[in-house]
């Protein structure tokens, strides 16, 4: 199946398998990288991508077929219109992705590009990455849309994620006990616990766990106990 079609064709989803994402922010990315770098140079243009000001104004650029913002500065004898730049994006999206990602659209699935690590201050420095960092791993989810996991558009077609759900809960206040629960990561802190990074498959899945919210149950289904001693 071509590009277009599968663009034409995708219903929003951002599953792992799903190979619309992956044209989508790339195209965006070309789009909006051929209609503004050229107004406000390159160093500018990567620092308004990694801001927020552009959420609340694509839709209303791209719907604008006289912005002034289509125009390239740089080439005096023609004038850019959005139909121009859209080809010329789209033209340049499915060669990148073809040198990336093969020649086959089934595998361009978006599990390839979208990437979460949970990185640690420790683990900022190689090679500490693979003790201290839980990840990279894979994930669905995107921008602005109901499972969040933001980044910044880049001209690599690989999306790191910097932001998304701090913790899943799903609390009905009239059945408090029934209510579950996910973290990125893990409960504990201390990289050498087992509970550092033993709920991240759950988080990556979008799935949750039962929250334990009265003693009793807790005490029952205890595995430990820690115990925390002023000045020892």
């Amino acid at each position: 199946m071509n590009a277009a079609k599968i663009l034409l064709m995708w219903d929003g989803e951002h599953q792992l398998r799903t190979q619309a994402p992956t044209i989508y922010y790339k195209l965006l990315y070309y789009v909006l990288q051929m209609a503004m770098e050229d107004e406000l140079g390159a160093e500018n243009f990567k620092l308004l991508l990694s801001t927020h000001a552009l959420k609340n104004s694509i839709l209303s650029f791209v719907g604008n077929d006289s912005s002034v913002w289509w125009n390239d500065v740089n080439t005096r004898d023609v004038k850019e219109s959005r139909n121009i730049i859209f080809e010329k994006a789209f033209d340049k999206t499915v060669t990148d992705l073809v040198k990336q990602l093969g020649s086959n659209t089934d595998s361009w699935e978006w599990g390839r590009v979208h990437m979460l690590e949970h990185k640690h201050p420790i683990g900022m420095k190689k090679p500490f990455n693979l003790m201290f960092n839980v990840g990279p791993f894979p994930v669905p989810g995107g921008q602005e849309v109901i499972n969040q996991m933001g980044f910044d558009l880049n001209p690599d077609g690989v999306y790191r994620v910097k932001y998304g759900p701090a913790m899943r809960i799903v609390l009905d206040m009239a059945d408090v006990e029934g209510s579950k629960s996910v973290l990125p990561t893990g409960q504990s802190g201390n990289v050498m616990s087992r509970y550092y990074n033993d709920q991240s498959s759950l988080y990556n899945s979008n799935k949750l766990r039962k929250q334990k919210m009265n003693r009793a149950e807790i005490e029952s289904n205890r595995s430990g106990r820690l115990i925390l001693e002023p000045g020892k």
